[in-house]
């Protein structure tokens, strides 16, 4: 453990900014407290790389049965029978038993102990078919890294498919994977935009639980912990619109029920929304949704989400312009005339900036920097070009959700 490095990743704690000690029983009780004072009421255990964390997760336990929480379990068993078995009877021994110290904190559904199965879905089913003297006293969750249905609780969405509206489990997280997290920050990064997003599908359909994954993951940029970034890799940095908001931006959706706008007295309210040339009917998109620098260019949309972009206004009137699924935002390259426009990382320089005005003959998106609108040139690409007012510079901007 290194107290002074995690990746670029310090976490305030015991007075200071810090790497993240999970050996430390003073640095658990206090990432404890920041999850309970955001509003979080049960917390997951990840025990899915070993049962070696139960010490830790039993001090978690007893906090949660201090203070009126409750804790679950998230384990792998690889699908195996024996395996699965064996877990359920060492977790139902150290966590789960109703009659033991701790078990009163431990979180029941469907009127059994909760344990969360991190596998394929074919061997979640079969696993929950099996019975078993141990096994059969939990009910099962299903999560997992990849693929996306209904009722999942994690690690990870799919980006294509994006939060599915559920009335019982949904699983939210600012993390945008289009891959592993070792090909590099540019397939696996987070976005602010993409949490509040998750929120605002999960405020509409009201599941019974929101799993908001995940307070310290920082290696799969899940994390929302009260952290300093700045001197992590791009795909790392929490910064969005208003800086390191994540911890506060969780906290906000779930005490006051919904977020709020950085900025009020913007003419469009922050949220989603498609935007579709008013020549022609176009929309457009990046070239490669995955990579920075992308430019975009007229396309068919693969699906509604593919269609989506989030806005932020950051006061007058000017807009942060966010491709929701890739997590990039707008920015205008160059000064040039008809030069493209493209995604890129967040950041607070003014070539990200773009005053949106409507017009009776549709919006107008004029990047602050260069001066110049968003254009849609005849060969398919999106450029900047002085403002004429004609057709291919204007544009309808159709609100989706907002806040």
């Amino acid at each position: 453990w290194n107290p002074d490095e995690y990746w670029g990743t310090r976490a305030y704690v015991d007075g200071k900014y810090q790497s993240i000690d999970w050996n430390n029983p003073q640095h658990l009780e206090e990432y404890f407290h920041q999850m309970r004072l955001a509003g979080i009421d049960v917390i997951a255990s990840d025990l899915t790389n070993g049962l070696g964390w139960i010490p830790q997760t039993q001090q978690i336990q007893r906090l949660c049965l201090q203070y009126g929480m409750k804790l679950c379990v998230a384990i792998n068993h690889h699908g195996k029978a024996a395996e699965y078995e064996d877990i359920a009877q060492k977790i139902w021994e150290a966590c789960a038993d109703p009659e033991s110290e701790l078990g009163a904190a431990y979180l029941y559904k469907d009127g059994k102990p909760l344990m969360v199965n991190y596998c394929w879905y074919d061997e979640f089913e079969a696993m929950q078919k099996l019975g078993g003297e141990y096994g059969g006293r939990f009910s099962g969750m299903w999560a997992s890294g990849e693929f996306s249905r209904p009722d999942k609780w994690g690690w990870q969405v799919d980006p294509q498919a994006g939060f599915l509206p559920s009335g019982d489990s949904m699983f939210l997280t600012s993390s945008i994977n289009y891959d592993s997290p070792r090909t590099g920050d540019h397939l696996w990064r987070k976005s602010l935009a993409w949490l509040d997003y998750g929120f605002m599908v999960a405020a509409k359909a009201k599941p019974k639980f929101r799993i908001i994954g995940s307070y310290d993951d920082v290696h799969e940029h899940n994390s929302w912990l009260k952290c300093d970034t700045r001197n992590a890799s791009r795909g790392w940095q929490m910064r969005d619109a208003e800086g390191d908001v994540y911890y506060d931006r969780v906290k906000e959706w779930l005490q006051d029920g919904w977020a709020k706008p950085f900025h009020e007295g913007g003419s469009l309210r922050d949220g989603v929304y498609t935007i579709v040339s008013m020549d022609h009917g176009a929309e457009f998109a990046p070239r490669e949704n995955r990579m920075e620098l992308s430019p975009l260019r007229v396309t068919m949309p693969e699906s509604a989400l593919s269609r989506y972009y989030w806005l932020y206004h950051l006061g007058k009137d000017e807009y942060r312009i966010i491709k929701l699924n890739s997590g990039f935002s707008l920015e205008a390259a160059a000064m040039r005339e008809g030069m493209p426009v493209r995604q890129n990382y967040d950041d607070e320089t003014y070539n990200q900036r773009w005053r949106i005005t409507g017009t009776p003959a549709g919006y107008s998106i004029v990047n602050r920097l260069y001066k110049k609108a968003l254009t849609l040139d005849y060969s398919g690409d999106i450029v900047t070009c002085t403002d004429a007012g004609a057709a291919n510079q204007r544009w309808e901007l159709t609100p989706v959700m907002t806040l």
